[in-house]
């Protein structure tokens, strides 16, 4: 238990302090949400491209919610709207735990909520 507690620990720190597709991506679309009760921001940035999205991020906030979003990111960067759609909640438990995406669920599940909101925005608009 400890062990796996500190590879989590480690894994949330790494994700946090180097985090994957982080940065503006250019000429992309940009979705912002926020969580105001910790002023957590996350700035989505996201391309359509022959099917498949891809996405960078810049976030300010904690680290948990920046560690999630790369880890988030890093997953479902380049794969098509259905499968990016099958993403929830429950992967992040499987990565990082629902101990602790359960006690900082906006803070944990910021970066998901706002590509969801994405998937389905480009989803509505593709079936048009």
């Amino acid at each position: 238990m400890i062990l796996n507690d500190r590879f989590i620990q480690n894994l949330i720190l790494d994700h946090a302090r180097k985090p994957r597709n982080y940065g503006k991506l250019e000429n992309a679309a940009i979705f912002e949400s926020s969580n105001p009760g910790c002023n957590d921001v996350v700035l989505i940035y996201y391309k359509y491209v022959n099917q498949k999205l891809f996405f960078t991020f810049e976030a300010l906030g904690c680290t948990l919610s920046r560690a999630c979003a790369s880890i988030l990111l890093e997953e479902i960067n380049g794969k098509c709207l259905m499968e990016i759609s099958e993403y929830g909640k429950g992967y992040l438990e499987e990565i990082i735990g629902s101990k602790i995406i359960n006690s900082r669920p906006r803070c944990s599940t910021l970066a998901l909520n706002t590509v969801t909101s994405i998937v389905k925005e480009l989803t509505y608009t593709t079936i048009k």
